[in-house]
């Protein structure tokens, strides 16, 4: 499959060139009518779940808006339906449902023109949400204010939309993880596990798409034994249904078989069969307790600990489904008689650390000390995978003016130290729903700490890297020698997801709220950094893609979230060339090869995993690198992933005209016989490839000196990897390599 590189678009200011009396007069016209708009559709949607049965709505808006085609060969590449339908969406209509009292229901059945209205006003509800907000008066405010502002809105539209802070697989593992200790506990406050809390929400989504599965199938297999006869089509389907001779000839009779169109018929049948779809998301406890040989007791305490009755929510303000939406903590809806109904069977791992601690709430101390030993000993655990030769500590304790630090990993990897901070706490719903003073809270203890809790340690090393005769304890204490050490990287995993605040804190430059010379390391939740270290199988390229990060983090405004930022690495390798100052990228929906991946891999479908693209040749050199184990052999990867994909392929391409005319005119003084790479002034690294023949192999070194002073003549170069090839010799990619200059980075 080729991959094509991103290709960025301008999107001009709508305001651009309006006197700021227009933009007053625009905003506030922008925020009245909005307000219209969202009460309107408040209005039209109550109305709807009303006259209609909203376990029939939810149902719909579930089955047509969140189910997802799994292909055999291709996965899961995109949702069966264009209608632009989230979970949030389905959220909001379930909180509206559960306004409605039990007397106040009906069963009046619907067709397809009230779900084209249900979707346009659900949708309608939840952009005029943000619009209507909106005030003139904004335009008065400070610069800092105004980012503040800014970062409160960013906050909370992540709360109210975004629900995938984790591959499904992941969250699900994370989850019995970090919770299965307390099994005995809650067994005996509770009478159910924590494991088994998780048994009943994965069981219901297993059976969810089981029956959905089904669902499907049942219907095909009409369509498949009908052909196009139209009278047939009716009568294979009230075989489905089980219908009487007699029921059968009254409905042929209502579809008007004869007289009717083929899709005319179909879509009457289609829209009889989705009167059963809320049997796709209804369950008994004692279906349940069987599944999971547990006792109906049990399974009913569950699910009552995470369901809502009719009317619960009549006393709740609207306003606040948007921000603080009861659904998320308990997305059953309790019908009665042991029967309960879950049309979002992924909500509950969209909120599964809320839900799960909610049970644990009389644990709390217990449950935050265990929160902080399993993320260190996770993500210890991800980079001993990844980087087994490498020399790892763990809880490293050092002291600095008289303050003790405890720094919760360091790494070190041939000239690399990789220092990474652990963050347990908790992003509290006030902050979520972007509280300004709660959000700075987390925003220092969480963000900024751990980054200049790295920094500080960062620098200290560094120091005694460059002044090796500097007596300090740490030389002996942290069990590396630092003579070796030419860079090092830093990164920060939270627990938690903090949204795409975490992956760019750049947007606080214009606020009070970061320190003086702070600069920002990679900050990612623990199931995304876990996806970095499977994404890119070597020490190199996480190496690499960490550095890049914080350098992109650094120079770049953008809107992205880490699998954004990740998925752009494996076409760009983060090297995007020169951006004008003022210009903020919005990077989202670069995730897609790796959502396909991992949502086809959860899905039971093997695909190819998404991979950096690296030349062959670079490749081949990558490889003679890691073989020959030489030392700074990761510096020399890191350079050369420096280069983005597509000079890498126009470098190989020059290489072999190089080639041809070396072979042709080597004993001519001064002949050419180098090629060298000077990149966008973004980087400061340079590439060249030297070739000579086994007639002036002795001149190698001389000549490998001049690239590299020819390529440093470029005034931002700073750091030169020469690689020398005789072209005379074997198939090796090289004959030797060296770098020139700075260290990384400096």
């Amino acid at each position: 499959m080729e991959t094509l590189a991103p290709t960025f678009h301008i999107f001009p200011n709508q305001f651009e060139g309006l006197s700021e009396d227009h933009r007053r007069l625009a905003i506030e016209e922008i925020a009245t009518k909005s307000d219209k708009k969202y009460h309107k559709s408040l209005s039209d949607l109550r109305e709807i779940l009303q006259r209609n049965h909203p376990l029939l709505v939810l149902s719909c808006m579930s089955w047509y808006g969140l189910s997802a085609s799994v292909d055999e060969t291709a996965g899961i590449t995109k949702l069966d339906s264009a209608c632009e339908i989230h979970p949030f969406h389905v959220e909001i209509l379930q909180a509206l449902s559960l306004q409605i009292e039990r007397s106040g229901l009906s069963g009046e059945p619907f067709g397809p023109d009230v779900l084209m209205q249900v979707r346009e006003n659900v949708q309608t509800l939840c952009e005029a949400h943000y619009f209507r907000r909106l005030k003139s008066t904004d335009m008065d405010m400070p610069d800092d204010e105004k980012t503040i502002a800014h970062v409160q809105e960013v906050m909370r539209g992540a709360t109210q939309a975004i629900r995938n802070w984790g591959y499904s697989s992941q969250v699900k593992r994370i989850a019995r993880e970090l919770y299965r200790s307390f099994d005995v506990q809650l067994l005996e406050a509770r009478r159910f596990t924590c494991s088994d809390i998780l048994n009943v929400f994965e069981t219901i989504l297993s059976d969810v798409e089981s029956r959905q599965t089904a669902h499907v199938k049942a219907f095909t297999g009409v369509l498949e034994s009908s052909g196009k006869n139209r009278r047939r089509l009716v009568e294979n389907y009230c075989a489905l249904i089980e219908l009487g001779k007699e029921e059968t000839d009254r409905f042929i009779e209502h579809v008007n078989a004869k007289d009717t169109s083929l899709d005319g018929v179909l879509s009457m049948l289609i829209a009889h069969y989705d009167l059963r779809l809320p049997s796709l998301y209804t369950f008994s406890a004692a279906e349940l307790a069987k599944s999971l040989d547990l006792d109906e007791v049990q399974v009913r305490a569950i699910l009552d600990e995470y369901s809502l009755s009719w009317g619960a929510l009549s006393g709740f303000e609207t306003e606040h489904f948007h921000l603080s939406n009861p659904v998320w903590e308990k997305p059953v809806i309790k019908l009665g008689n042991g029967e309960y109904f879950c049309a979002l069977p992924t909500g509950f791992f969209s909120f599964v650390i809320p839900c799960m601690e909610a049970a644990l709430s009389q644990l709390a101390v217990p449950v935050s000390d265990r929160r902080a030993d399993f993320l260190e000993s996770k993500v210890a655990t991800i980079v001993e995978r990844r980087f087994p030769a490498s020399n790892i500590k763990r809880n490293f304790k050092w002291v600095e003016d008289g303050t003790t630090y405890e720094t919760d990993l360091i790494a070190f990897i041939d000239s690399f130290a990789l220092i990474i901070e652990c963050k347990s706490g908790k992003v509290t719903p006030p902050a979520l729903r972007g509280a300004p003073d709660r959000l700075r809270k987390h925003i220092q203890e969480l963000l900024i700490d751990p980054n200049l809790q790295s920094s500080r340690l960062k620098t200290r090393i560094e120091f005694l890297c460059s002044n090796l005769t500097a007596a300090d304890p740490i030389r002996q204490e942290i069990g590396y020698d630092l003579s070796k050490v030419r860079k090092v990287v830093r990164a920060s995993v939270c627990l938690e997801d903090f949204g795409i605040l975490q992956s760019s804190l750049k947007q606080f430059e214009a606020t009070d709220w970061l320190p003086t010379g702070f600069i920002p390391c990679p900050t990612m939740n623990l199931a995304d950094f876990e996806t970095v270290f499977d994404v890119l199988e070597h020490p190199v390229q996480i190496l690499h893609y960490l550095m890049k990060r914080e350098a992109i983090e650094t120079s770049v405004g953008y809107l992205a979230d880490e699998i954004d930022l990740l998925g752009l690495y494996l076409t760009t390798l983060l090297d995007i060339g020169d951006i004008e100052q003022g210009v903020e990228l919005s990077l989202t929906g670069m995730s897609a090869r790796l959502d396909t991946y991992y949502n086809s891999l959860d899905a039971g479908v093997k695909i190819a995993k998404p991979r950096p693209e690296i030349s062959p040749l670079f490749a081949s050199i990558f490889s003679q690198l890691e073989q020959r184990n030489q030392d700074r052999w990761t510096e020399i990867g890191v350079v050369l992933n420096m280069f983005s994909p597509d000079d890498q392929n126009k470098f190989t391409k020059m290489l072999a005209q190089l080639k041809k005319h070396v072979h042709r005119n080597w004993r001519t003084p001064g002949h050419k016989n180098m090629l060298i790479c000077i990149p966008s002034k973004a980087s400061s690294y340079a590439l060249a490839y030297v070739m000579f023949k086994d007639g002036n192999i002795a001149e190698r070194h001389h000549f490998m000196e001049h690239a590299a002073t020819i390529a440093r003549e470029s005034d931002h170069v700073q750091t030169v990897i020469v690689i020398g090839k005789n072209i005379d010799g074997d198939d090796a990619a090289y004959d030797t390599i060296a770098l020139f200059g700075a260290p990384l980075g400096s």
